[in-house]
């Protein structure tokens, strides 16, 4: 049995700017980002943009929902999230 984590699938979720469309030119330009930084092994399979990330009210991104979300999973106790409607612009991620 492999360890479980070897084999994942990266995917970026950005937020769009206010005024910004997404746009496939955005997307080459956050993998190519991630890429020269981090390696191609970081690369992002799939790049979604949304309009908001979940937060808690001290404004930290609620990273345990958004993968949750991607993954398909229960995001748990969502009662901090100052905004949890962001979630659903989130898809879960089909490989």
């Amino acid at each position: 049995m492999g360890e479980p984590r070897r084999h994942r699938t990266t995917q970026a979720t950005s937020k769009r700017l206010a005024g910004t469309k997404a746009s496939p030119a955005s997307a080459l330009e956050i993998s190519t980002a991630v890429t020269d930084e981090l390696g191609k092994a970081f690369k992002p399979e799939r790049i979604v943009f949304v309009s908001a990330l979940p937060k808690t009210r001290s404004a930290k991104i609620v990273r345990r929902a958004v993968r949750a979300r991607v993954l398909g999973q229960d995001p748990g106790d969502l009662s901090s999230l100052e905004n949890p409607e962001a979630l659903t612009e989130i898809t879960p991620f089909e490989a």
